[in-house]
């Protein structure tokens, strides 16, 4: 930049404008939205689809007490119509979805630990489970009637 009269030149500060809104605009996120979200089930293994405008970056995390699958999407959205979804009660029996600071997170509640296979089409994940073992124990199993589900910042209460 050339000094001119004690004062920096037009250019210059235009030079140094550009640098910094580049600067900017390459730190900047642009994150995909999940539009839809669908629990198909069926005996020989659930279906879980999720839908977005481009596709997105995910991790996928195995919990087991209880059994569940907990997907997180980094500095993703999702559709404020988006809701928690009832599975069967074999398989996948609860869908959660969550909207915090860091993105996304879908919480899937199993029935028991199951396998499961990814697959990533354009703008979509499916996610196929196994279908679970024979339901000959069932009749020794506890039904929770009542559930609530609250959402307090960073943690997730849920009261039986």
């Amino acid at each position: 930049m050339i000094k001119n009269n004690g004062s920096y030149t037009s250019v210059g500060w235009m030079k140094a404008c550009f640098l910094v809104l580049m600067l900017m605009f390459s730190a900047t996120v642009f994150a995909g939205n999940i539009s839809n979200v669908s629990l198909i089930d069926s005996k020989n293994g659930d279906v879980l689809i999720i839908e977005s405008d481009e596709p997105l970056e995910y991790q996928i995390f195995e919990l087991d007490g209880p059994p569940r699958l907990v997907m997180s999407f980094p500095e993703a959205n999702i559709d404020d119509t988006i809701v928690a979804i009832k599975g069967s009660g074999l398989g996948v029996t609860n869908l959660f979805p969550m909207k915090n600071e860091l993105g996304v997170r879908l919480e899937v509640a199993l029935s028991e630990s199951l396998k499961y296979e990814v697959d990533e089409q354009d703008q979509s994940l499916t996610i196929r489970f196994e279908a679970p073992a024979s339901g000959a124990d069932d009749a020794a199993k506890v039904v929770v009637k009542k559930i609530e589900v609250k959402d307090k910042g960073d943690m997730t209460e849920v009261v039986l």
